[in-house]
């Protein structure tokens, strides 16, 4: 009996506690909000075409495009059933992309240096004709006219064609119609508008890339789409193709994430059952949706591990720039070696140190090698900008002088400097006090400061750049008057742990 009162106990108590833990997880559901994930739909387009239906509508060319419209619908439909999901169509996307004004004005230049190179063509002037359409494609990428002004693109390249065929540049010329076919598939010519070998090559140039393995990354290339989604400022891109395949046509859905710069989905589906590939399409963004819906509480996912502590060593140079002692100066070569503490994203305390050994200059003014060892402490500030992480900091510095210093301009005293006891001071050319003379050790303080960039090679190690600058206020034995302001530049490596 009291077993059985003693196991009930026990149940009621493992009972209370899994309800408790089961209100606490529901209250901290119902206070997590959820992050809505805006998609923008890129232009598609239909591949499924040949050079020799360049002139003709034909029936196949009709059904590829109707095609293409009602599975670029088909997507758009589905991805808004999504729950937190919001379609930005194409429409959309090109008034968010020209909304800009910097992209507004480079457009406008682009469409003026379009015009500039047709009637340079026009007037047969070939080379400036290039010229100025090279131009205007470099302003085109700068304003998005890929996505916003695909046919200006196709036309800027056509005309490049032509111009490359009248010079013959045949093979560059099939290079510039390939792209032209690239943004504007749909493109028709009428028959003998152009010569037969420009028709020839328009023909190579379209079966060329039809063939080609990966339409849509030529398209639509990874590394733009990273750049164009934070310019449109949305979190994923997709987009729509129709291809040929060999047994009739494919659709491809590719869905490129701004966050892990990837495509999460790349599916191909083909038309052959036209309800079964639809059913493939749902499954394809139900799965993307699941795993691309984000809580804005990310206090439950386990952040990267930050890499507070960094070991850097390099390379060290140092010069006086105030040196009233040496008439040529002289240089300093050693090792610098310092430890950084990141407190926060932008705050670093630091501590460093310079290993030098200071050569006598041509002169020979300053008599022998001078060993010095210079130790800074501060704080500074540090910025992330992709791999490149320029930094600026302040402290206070402390320098030791490790063996005696002797410097003089009497070129007596170079060779007499070290004359015998036992001669007679009135013999002696050199006046010991021609002789400016520290016996170490010796030390010097003042202000120390640095400005470099690091860059990251791998995320543990990164290259170290650095001008370091100090201004020595007093010291023990020191010609800070005569020798002061140090300017050191250093080179090296950095580990972050």
């Amino acid at each position: 009996m009291r077993r059985s009162a003693g196991l009930a106990l026990r149940s009621s108590l493992v009972a209370v506690a899994l309800l408790g833990i089961s209100q606490t997880a529901s209250a901290s559901e119902a206070l997590r909000t959820w992050k809505t994930i805006q998609v923008g739909v890129l232009p598609g387009n239909s591949f499924v075409r040949a050079g020799s239906e360049m002139f003709e509508d034909d029936a196949r060319s009709r059904e590829s495009r109707e095609a293409m419209g009602l599975w670029q619908r088909r997507v758009e439909d589905s991805l808004r059933t999504l729950d937190l999901v919001r379609v930005v169509d194409s429409d959309e996307l090109r008034e968010r992309l020209e909304s800009r004004g910097p992209v507004r004005q480079t457009l406008a230049l682009a469409k003026e240096r379009f015009e500039l190179g047709r009637e340079r063509y026009r007037a047969l002037e070939l080379e400036s004709a290039g010229g100025q359409l090279e131009r205007a494609l470099e302003l085109m990428t700068q304003s998005w006219s890929e996505v916003t002004q695909p046919r200006l693109v196709a036309d800027t390249h056509l005309y490049r064609g032509l111009s490359m065929m009248d010079r013959g540049l045949e093979s560059e010329a099939l290079v510039a119609f390939r792209s032209m076919w690239l943004h504007d598939p749909d493109r028709r010519f009428q028959p003998g508008y152009y010569p037969s070998s420009t028709e020839s090559v328009m023909k190579r140039a379209l079966d060329d890339l039809v063939a080609m393995g990966d339409l849509v990354g030529a398209r639509y290339p990874a590394a733009r789409l990273a750049r164009l989604a934070q310019a449109a400022k949305v979190d994923s891109l997709i987009t729509v193709s129709l291809l040929p395949s060999e047994t009739g046509s494919s659709v491809r859905v590719v869905v490129y994430d701004k966050s892990s710069r990837l495509r999460t989905v790349d599916l191909s589906l083909k038309l052959d059952d036209p309800e079964q590939a639809a059913e493939l399409l749902d499954r394809a963004l139900s799965r993307w949706h699941s795993c691309a819906v984000r809580s804005e509480d990310r206090s439950y996912v386990a952040k990267p591990r930050m890499r507070r502590w960094q070991l850097e060593f390099g390379y060290a140079h140092a010069l006086y720039i105030k040196d009233d002692l040496t008439r040529a100066g002289f240089s300093s070569p050693g090792a610098n070696i310092a430890v950084n503490y990141r407190v926060g994203r932008a705050l670093q305390l630091f501590a460093l140190t310079n290993q030098k050994v200071s050569v006598p200059d041509a002169n020979r003014d300053l008599m022998e090698p001078m060993m010095t060892s210079r130790f800074a402490f501060g704080a500074g500030l540090t910025a992330e900008v992709g791999r490149l992480e320029p930094f600026v900091r302040a402290g206070v510095e402390l320098a030791l002088t490790l063996s005696d210093v002797k410097i003089t301009r009497d070129v007596a005293c170079k060779h007499f400097v070290g004359a015998p006891s036992t001669l007679d001071p009135g013999l002696n050319p050199c006046d010991p006090g021609r002789v400016f003379t520290v016996e170490a050790p010796a030390f010097v303080a003042g202000i120390h400061g640095g400005l470099g960039a690091r860059w990251r090679l791998v995320p543990s190690w990164h290259a170290q750049f650095e001008v370091q600058f100090a201004g020595y206020a007093f010291g023990s034995d020191f010609p800070v008057s005569d020798l002061n302001f140090p300017l050191t530049l250093s080179a090296g490596l950095g580990h972050r742990f």
